[in-house]
C-alpha cells in the first residue's frame, strides 16, 4: 500500500522549500520538505509511544497553525490513511479541553518549544 510521506513528501529534496507559514503579526515562516520530515517523524515517535498506531483515532483542535499539518503528517508516518473530522466536532472543544492542553505539551516536547512557535527560517513581517 502507498504511503503519502514516504512515497510522495520523501521523494522531494530535503532543502527545497514545502511550505511557508504566516503568523498573526505578519511574520513568515518557511519549511523545507526536510524540516517538515523531520518534525513529522518526531511527533509520531511521541505519538507512537504513547500508544497511537495502525487503528488509532487522533483528533485535532488545532486550527490554522503549523501543528495541524505536522500532526496530519505524523499520523500518516504511522498509518496510510488519515480522515478529516467534520467541523462541527469543534463543539466537542469544551469536552476535550484537558486533552487538547495535553496534547499541546506533546507536541511542544515532541518538536520542541521555540521551535513549534518559530519552526523553519523565520522572516519579518512586511
Amino acid at each position: 500500500m502507498a504511503n503519502y510521506v514516504r512515497d510522495v513528501l520523501a521523494a522531494h529534496d530535503r532543502d527545497d522549500l514545502a511550505l511557508i507559514t504566516l503568523a498573526a503579526d505578519g511574520a513568515r515562516t518557511r519549511w523545507t520538505f526536510g524540516e517538515l520530515l523531520d518534525a513529522s517523524a518526531r511527533l509520531a515517535g511521541h505519538l507512537h509511544g504513547r500508544g497511537v498506531g495502525r487503528g488509532s483515532i487522533v483528533m485535532t483542535l488545532l486550527g490554522n497553525r503549523i501543528e495541524y499539518p505536522l500532526t496530519m503528517l505524523a499520523c500518516l508516518h504511522l498509518a496510510d490513511r488519515l480522515q478529516a473530522a467534520e467541523e462541527d466536532l469543534a463543539k466537542l472543544r469544551d469536552d476535550v479541553s484537558s486533552k487538547a492542553r495535553e496534547f499541546s505539551l506533546l507536541l511542544d516536547e515532541a518538536i520542541g518549544e521555540e521551535e513549534s512557535r518559530s519552526p523553519g527560517v523565520r522572516e519579518s513581517g512586511e
